[in-house]
């Protein structure tokens, strides 16, 4: 317990962090620091608002700092120096002449307010003003009314309360005077504030703690709260770190080489566990991200989106969380529409107003219920938990049977005329849209969930339905959206009938759903019409609709990106896979520091001023194509089974992905390039024996000669898809296994990434094309006219002649090779070909 001491309350040590970040202050860097109960949400510069969930606390709420000595008052804002982001607290530093304060924002995890923690270096007397704008408004669109603001001397606090005497609010500090007068029944004019006073010679042995909570049921609970937080601030502390350990050490952790994707990685896992909320009134959930609410009452996207939840189920489950993700899937069930119809959205003020009665906006969305299906199957097919399936069949038949419903000319596919949006929601592409390539996918996909689990459960009459339904719909599928004469998918069907061919990154759905295989519109979609350095436009920069502002057709989104990413892997084009899940992970890093934004302009490297700064979907864009693309993870709980298809990038030479799940089973996957051959091993740490079916990718052109497992040769199928080739092995893992392939090396090319900066135009090089073909490596690139790019590779071939390119290093087995763009206007991208021709080494003696 912490004890009050020479008018502070003793420091704690705080433990060290391997995965913090630091940046330097700005006085734009978003910060935050979320519970389940409550958040802090702020900037860099020290300007916060205080959330107690569903109300806004105070707004505004900033500090300055007072020297008696030399009678002068500092702006926080003007001394700014750095932002520490943990997840368990995060810190920001202010420095002056004659003082450092470390300000830490600590949110306890499961308690319903936060704290401002002053860690003052100094050997003057200073006073510390913190001021604020009371608020206790809930969030949109329900209100109260009446609210007014006391100082209550006995608790050194303010109290904000409203008319009807249900909800109250609470700031101050034990060690705090008041600095504002207070009418009467009302709020005041202008913001409060109130003091603490330094003493220059203790100031380093104590922290100065402000609390800020909230009560919607008494007065007394909610000063009952405040009192209760100055007791426990270490230990609140030492609970938020050991969640987020044991985030980070019992559940997936990667080890690739790579540490800035390793460290995006991490930070992912941590986006995704901040949307868990314990909502008054409404129970359990997953909101959507965070953002400052500024002067509405949304703080970013923090309520619970149907679609959301569902996306990101996928990606914690593969991490491994299933107690969360199912308590997530049951808050968006239990919300469930009479007619089977899933939740889009709802606020966290939904228990304070007749939401579902009087507004429009619950179920907005056509998708959502479809994809609550894939998010049921997805969930019992990782976590073998086939109890809650059977538990929410008639929720799930609810949402099949409206889903159906929403097929108004019987060919098997919702339409988004009768069920609803899907990918548009604003902008040209949205009137009169009959139905689009991203609800047919989705909703294809549903089917395919939804015989899996008829199958688990023994359902034969209804699987053999659903079997026929899907021959049905996938028909249709092919007849409203396959251009067989052009080789690509169109995007959407009019209402009048008229199909439009928009290239959009839509259309990058259904092959990552696996629903699609020709490769046409994956080629289009990897130019640079399509794609920038920071990922995939929403809409071709060739079209007319184009704006990369417009938040459906022209933006890029974080969380797009990663279906195209995920697709590419589908298709065995590594290059392309990588190239968008890295530019994903780069982005972790670009903007605020740990946290991916809502989507970015497709033009120049900047986050939409509008768009949420955390975004959990757009974490998800890092952990879903790295789960179901790169690694190609694929679980079946119920049976024990794992398939493991990885393509790995090619300089991740040596690397390890710990606690991998497959239900109460958990195993580690490890892998190694030697001389010749690349050694793999499982590790089961846990569970039962697994039935594993292991298909690495290899680069194109590679040739295997044996594979051993666990030191006896075994029976391997080979298969070579031009792009890449693929070993095939089975075996059981009862404890550990190791496979080793010894192979002759095809053409590993190492693709160079410009370093993202905010604010700059694409300029890296696009890989449009790639294919080995009897002894000779087609490679089709854009680039920017009047650059050069240097890309390496490396081979067992040797390297006989080149076209379109400069061989400007050899050094056997690696090769660099120069790619000039002297064509075409200056600045705009051009496309090259290039033929690499080979001689297989091995035959020459």
């Amino acid at each position: 317990m912490n004890s009050q001491k020479n008018n502070g309350f003793e420091k704690f040590a705080l433990n060290p962090n391997p995965i913090e970040l630091i940046s330097v202050s700005n006085g734009h860097l978003y910060c935050e620091n979320v519970g389940r109960k409550a958040a802090i949400l702020g900037r860099d510069n020290g300007f916060f608002e205080v959330w107690v969930y569903p109300f806004k606390i105070v707004s505004q709420l900033q500090f300055s700092v007072f020297s008696p000595r030399y009678q002068k008052i500092i702006p926080a804002e003007k001394i700014a120096l750095q932002l520490i982001n943990r997840p368990e607290m995060t810190t920001l530093i202010f420095s002056h002449d004659i003082f450092t304060i470390q300000l830490h924002l600590l949110t306890p995890l499961n308690e319903p307010g936060s704290l401002l923690l002053f860690d003052v270096d100094t050997e003057n007397d200073l006073e510390i003003y913190v001021q604020f704008v009371p608020e206790l408004k809930p969030m949109w669109p329900a209100g109260v009314g009446g609210q007014y603001a006391v100082w209550l001397e006995e608790i050194h606090a303010y109290l904000i309360g409203e008319g009807s005497r249900q909800f109250y609010g609470v700031i101050g500090s034990l060690l705090a005077e008041p600095h504002s007068e207070t009418p009467g029944h009302q709020l005041p004019d202008d913001s409060m504030k109130f003091a603490i006073s330094v003493n220059g010679e203790t100031a380093n042995r104590i922290i100065l703690p402000v609390v800020i909570t909230g009560s919607m049921s008494s007065k007394e609970e909610a000063v009952e709260r405040y009192k209760r937080f100055f007791e426990s601030i270490p230990d609140f502390y030492q609970r938020n770190f050991t969640h987020y350990q044991r985030l980070r050490e019992e559940f997936v952790s990667l080890e690739s080489g790579d540490n800035e994707f390793d460290l995006a990685f991490e930070w992912a896992k941590i986006s995704l566990d901040k949307g868990f909320v314990e909502s008054p009134g409404l129970g359990n959930g997953l909101v959507a991200g965070y953002g400052l609410s500024g002067n509405s009452y949304r703080p970013g996207f923090a309520w619970f989106f149907g679609g959301d939840t569902f996306i990101n189920s996928f990606a914690i489950n593969s991490y491994g969380d299933f107690e969360n993700s199912k308590k997530a899937l049951c808050f968006m069930r239990d919300y469930q529409r009479q007619d089977g119809k899933i939740p889009h959205e709802i606020t966290q003020s939904a228990a304070l107003i007749p939401w579902f009665e009087k507004y429009p906006y619950a179920f907005y969305h056509a998708d959502t219920t479809a994809f609550f299906i894939i998010a049921m199957a997805d969930y019992m097919a990782k976590s073998g938990d086939v109890a809650f399936i059977q538990e929410s069949w008639n929720s799930i038949l609810k949402a099949f049977h409206f889903c159906q419903a929403a097929d108004e000319d019987e060919d098997g596919l919702m339409e988004n005329s009768a069920a609803g949006l899907a990918a548009m929601e604003v902008g040209g592409l949205l009137p009169k849209t009959k139905i689009d390539i991203y609800l047919a996918s989705v909703w294809l996909k549903a089917i395919q969930s939804m015989e899996q689990m008829c199958r688990t459960l023994s359902e034969w009459e209804l699987q053999k339905e659903v079997y026929q339904l899907f021959e049905r719909a996938f028909a249709s599928f092919q007849e409203i959206f396959v251009d067989l004469g052009k080789d690509v998918l169109n995007f959407s069907q009019m209402t009048s009938g008229e199909k439009l061919s928009e290239l959009t990154v839509w259309q990058s759905i259904p092959y990552y759903f696996d629903l699609w295989r020709e490769n046409g519109t994956l080629e289009m979609i990897s130019r640079n019409e399509m794609s920038t350095d920071w990922g995939v436009r929403s809409l071709s920069k060739s079209s007319q609709y184009y704006d990369p502002i417009n938040y459906n057709n022209g933006t890029v989104w974080p969380f797009t990106t990663g279906f195209a990413s995920g697709a590419y892997y589908k298709q065995h084009r590594m290059l392309n896979g990588w190239e968008n899940l890295s530019a994903n992970a780069a982005l972790t890093f670009v903007n605020e520091p740990g946290w991916l934004g809502e989507l970015f302009s497709g033009d120049l490297l900047h986050r939409l001023d509008t768009a949420v700064p955390h975004q959990l979907f757009s974490a998800s864009g890092i952990l879903n194509p790295f789960f179901n693309g790169m690694l190609g993870l694929e679980l079946n709980a119920a049976e024990n089974q794992v398939r493991l298809s990885p393509h790995l990038p090619f300089h991740w030479q040596k690397g390890r992905a710990r606690n991998l799940r497959c239900g109460e089973s958990v195993f580690d996957f490890a892998w190694q390039h030697e001389k010749g051959k690349m050694v793999f091993s499982f590790q089961k740490k846990s569970g039962e024996d697994l039935h594993v079916h292991f298909s690495p990718a290899l680069a194109p052109g590679s040739k295997i000669t044996k594979v051993i497992v666990n030191g006896k040769e075994h029976p391997f199928l080979f298969q070579d898809f031009g792009t890449d080739v693929h070993c095939e092995a089975k075996f059981d893992l009862a404890e550990r296994v190791i496979v080793e392939i010894s192979y002759f090396k095809g053409v590993e090319i190492l693709q160079p990434f410009p370093k993202l900066k905010a604010g700059v135009r694409s300029q890296g090089l696009r890989f449009v094309n790639y294919n080995f073909s009897k002894g000779s490596f087609l490679l089709e690139v854009e680039g920017v006219s009047g650059k050069a790019y240097e890309v390496n590779f490396c081979t067992d071939y040797r390297a006989s002649a080149l076209d379109g390119a400069e061989l400007i290093r050899e050094n056997l087995p690696h090769y660099s090779l120069l790619i000039r763009f002297t064509g075409g206007d200056k600045n705009k991208y051009e496309t090259k070909t290039i033929y690499l021709h080979l001689k297989d080494s091995s035959k020459e003696k």
